[in-house]
């Protein structure tokens, strides 16, 4: 992590427990992660899309348990941020078991689907917080964290309809879209 870049929280390994659920490797599941369905296909070709991936933390953890579970990964971790694309590279060369399989991609999910082909699934961790909530926050968040990765707009829900239509274009059919998303959003 560095400065520019939003530090991973705890509520975030719940992207990641729900998408190894939905892969059939999470056999600690608990809590709402049960609900998760299974998709039922086997791992050696999984192709993942980890949207607004700031540290890659999400995109690394998912295709390290695909590894370790006997599988063949391809992902792809997308973030606009140069700052982002920085550190999510330098995390993958040190972090990912085999950091050839994945890819960091500058790209504006809010401007365009990005070119991938056909994914079995896509993760994000997008901003979601409020403009009034901005002016709420603990100073510890709102001093420390970028405001690209916290601010979506007087809802919190700017990044959720380009990511829907990213989702709709290139999930494969049974495929998955996991995201995070802010306690009055559900």
């Amino acid at each position: 992590v560095a400065p520019g870049v939003l530090i991973p929280r705890a509520d975030t390994e719940i992207v990641v427990e729900s998408a190894a659920k939905f892969l059939g490797i999470n056999k600690m599941a608990a809590g709402d992660v049960l609900n998760v369905p299974e998709y039922g296909k086997d791992l050696s070709d999984i192709r993942f899309a980890d949207l607004c991936t700031g540290t890659g933390c999400i995109g690394i953890s998912i295709a390290n348990e695909i590894v370790r579970a006997g599988g063949g990964v391809t992902g792809y971790l997308i973030d606009i941020s140069d700052t982002a694309i920085g550190i999510s590279t330098e995390n993958v060369q040190s972090q990912a078991i085999r950091h050839e399989t994945l890819n960091v991609i500058k790209h504006d999910v809010l401007g365009s689907v990005p070119e991938l082909g056909a994914l079995d699934f896509i993760v994000s961790n997008p901003p979601y917080i409020t403009n009034k909530e901005m002016d709420e926050l603990d100073s510890v968040v709102k001093d420390h964290e970028p405001d690209l990765a916290l601010r979506a707009g007087d809802t919190g829900l700017d990044f959720y309809g380009p990511i829907l239509n990213i989702a709709k274009a290139l999930l494969k059919d049974g495929g998955a879209l996991i995201v995070e998303h802010g306690y009055e959003q559900s």
